[in-house]
């Protein structure tokens, strides 16, 4: 007999400051009485054609961080029936890997729409509740949910056709691309250049086109002249929270196009497909500004830095004038980094606040980064067009250039300063530089060959679990530097010069602005205050920024410090959507009054309870024995699950169901027939 108590298994109402819908049921979780047995969950199997796979933390093991995947982040995306992460951390509630483990208990692996439709309809039946997985990349964790039954998308239909919509309103849209609900910027951009296209995509190959990038703003190298991407979607097709299917657009169903355009990834329902403005194709000049400088790391023993540790993090210049003090045997460093300072400002050679809308990228952090002997970018930008069309626009390079020949010889020389660029046929191929995928370089063994096979493309795909120490205490953060800080030149100086020289855990950011503060800021759900930036900031644990500009926001798809808000919902939803969140709360409950997508960071989201792991006792595990071996599984030994042990001759196991012959495989559930022979850490028994 399965033992359950509702009180560790069932989520309650939310609290009657979230307003809940009067419907609101709570969800099942694993061990309940509702739990479906498991001849419904064998019934659902057959019901999405086999594609339904039971999940446990042994998968982690086997699929996502055993030795031949290493840091292949392609692979994670691929694996483990949907429960890898691109980061490790992730694994746990928030990325926090002192918090509990955050994993669904059974995936759909979704190849038709009609499987996605299934999948929502028995959640509705059992209450359970829904999570959304395109790549995982997501630094908070909002591809997964513990107790609940993942959508995993990364297999569905890829489309890559391009021509024109005609949307709701009638209007017809010349030129646009379909995509997947599964499709990677990898399959993106090769259908593009092949088609003599371009669209306004990630920077990483393997990140899901149709995810939380896109719904938390989607941005890229061309947002200055082409927008976000979430404001180059012309229409989406959805599965809502009743299962159904919807065509969303500017005149079906406005309220839900405004919503899923900014409002998150996992919210307000799955994104199966959608119709992408795209753009011919131009020549590209990629511009990079290389040195040999400092990197943040080697302050880190430094007298600066201890001075920054011991005043709590609010050393600046005026209580520390001898920067030199930071930088031993490389005092002329700081003359350096001065006087790339200026350039950034208003008349400086780059000046972030005008610089012309065709050229759009990257901009490293504190000290320009990079190691001494280490050619490192600090700036890396392209230009819509030809190199004779830059010159005749803006010669950016010409004046970088400039600002080099006006420094001393010697130190220019001494950190290897130099601006670089080339003009190349599109974006695509300048993608390739360094990452080339047809000369050979890149063979099995490298955490890109895999993309390389997949995409021919393997820019940025690596999958980062060196970012499991990184991520505590707060996370990866983000925050905008707005336009009136920029348009303040003293102020704009000052927290550049204290970002520069003492908060070294800002990383790299974007240079946004021109193309996206041309969109009313009520147009779409995105925060107000992204529209008015001029860059994001990307770093480690670090919410100083937020402090010395309040006018800014966080970007909800770099973001992994929600909880650095407060620990309550309403505290960090109320951080990345302000003004826009009223109306979000309406949409939410609107088309999902049952709260069935949860997705931590996002619009709606209930804490789950710790999944009772007394029931089913060791959790669901998937097996892959020869397929004439159905009744010779080997048993869970405990310890398993979420560290629930059970006395032996008490571990009773039953087989769910074996999935397609041709996947060899097998799901079993275990639980404990007597709870008092189960020992749960941190649960009670």
């Amino acid at each position: 007999m399965l033992v359950a108590l509702c009180g560790l298994s069932c989520v309650g109402a939310m609290s009657s400051s979230e307003n809940p819908p009067s419907t609101f049921m709570p969800y099942c979780m694993p061990g309940a009485a509702c739990w479906p047995k498991p001849e419904v969950w064998s019934a659902f199997n057959q019901s999405v054609d086999g594609m339904l796979h039971g999940l446990s933390t042994s998968l982690i093991t086997e699929q996502c961080t055993a030795p031949h995947v290493g840091r292949d982040g392609t692979l994670l995306t691929e694996q483990g029936w949907g429960i890898c992460m691109q980061h490790h951390a992730c694994y746990y509630e928030g990325c926090k890997q002192e918090r509990p483990p955050d994993l669904p208990t059974y995936s759909v692996e979704a190849l038709t729409v009609d499987h996605v439709q299934a999948a929502v309809r028995f959640a509705n039946v059992h209450s359970i509740a829904v999570s959304i997985k395109t790549s995982g990349h997501n630094y908070a964790g909002s591809s997964t949910a513990r107790g609940s039954l993942l959508i995993w998308l990364k297999n569905l239909r890829r489309f890559g056709e391009f021509g024109p919509l005609t949307d709701s309103c009638g209007t017809t849209h010349p030129l646009t691309q379909h995509l997947g609900g599964g499709e990677a910027w990898g399959d993106a951009y090769k259908a593009a250049v092949n088609n003599g296209y371009t669209v306004v995509g990630g920077g990483s190959a393997n990140v899901g086109c149709c995810g939380g990038w896109l719904a938390g703003s989607g941005l890229s190298w061309s947002t200055r002249n082409n927008g976000f991407g979430l404001d180059n979607v012309l229409q989406y097709e959805v599965v809502t929270a009743d299962g159904e299917r919807k065509i969303v657009d500017a005149c079906s169903e406005p309220d839900l196009y405004w919503a899923l355009r900014g409002g998150g990834g996992g919210s307000f329902g799955v994104v199966t497909s959608l119709y992408y403005r795209a753009f011919p194709t131009t020549p590209v000049v990629m511009m990079r500004l290389s040195h040999n400088g400092l990197s943040s790391s080697s302050l880190l023993g430094s007298w600066c830095w201890e001075k920054v540790q011991a005043a709590g993090g609010t050393l600046n210049a005026s209580n520390l004038p001898n920067r030199s003090a930071c930088f031993p045997g490389a005092e002329d460093w700081v003359g350096v980094i001065d006087s790339w300072i200026t350039e950034l400002l208003p008349g400086g050679a780059v000046d972030i606040l005008n610089l012309h809308r065709k050229w759009g990228g990257y901009w490293s952090g504190p000290t320009l980064a990079g190691a001494v002997g280490d050619p490192t970018v600090g700036l890396l930008l392209y230009f819509h067009g030809s190199e004779q069309e830059m010159r005749d626009t803006d010669d950016l390079p010409a004046r970088l250039q400039a600002w080099l020949d006006s420094m001393d010889a010697a130190v220019v020389s001494k950190y290897g300063l130099r601006v670089e660029y080339e003009q190349y046929d599109s974006y695509y191929e300048a993608r390739q530089e360094g990452n080339n995928c047809s000369d050979g370089s890149i063979v099995a063994g490298d955490p890109r060959h895999t993309a390389c096979l997949r995409f021919g493309d393997a820019q940025d795909v690596y999958g980062n679990s060196e970012y499991a120490h990184v991520l505590k205490p707060q996370g990866l953060f983000t925050w905008t530097m707005p336009r009136v800080v920029m348009q303040n030149v003293s102020r704009a100086r000052q927290l550049l010069h204290d970002m520069y020289f003492y908060r070294l855990e800002v990383t790299h950011g974007y240079i946004v602005g021109q193309a996206t503060a041309e969109v009313p800021p009520d147009a779409t759900s995105i925060h107000p205050a992204m529209r008015s930036a001029v860059a994001l900031f990307i770093g480690l644990r670090d919410d100083w920024l937020s402090q010395q500009a309040p006018e800014g926001c966080p970007c909800y798809n770099h973001d992994g410090a929600p909880l650095r808000f407060g620990p309550a919902p309403e505290d960090w939803q109320e951080a990345y959507w302000g003004p826009q969140l009223p109306r979000l709360n309406q949409i939410k409950h609107r088309y999902d009054p049952h709260g069935r997508f949860n997705s931590f960071q996002g619009i709606g989201y209930r804490p789950l309870p710790a999944t009772p792991a007394l029931v089913p006792g060791c959790g669901s595990s998937h097996l892959s024995p020869p397929s004439n071996v159905l009744f010779n599984l080997p048993i869970l030994n405990p310890p398993c699950g979420e560290g629930c042990t059970c006395a032996t001759g008490n571990l009773n196991r039953k087989l769910l169901f074996a999935s397609l012959p041709s996947r060899r495989e097998h799901a079993i559930e275990a639980s404990c027939s007597d709870p008092a022979a189960a020992t749960c850490p941190g649960h009670p028994s």
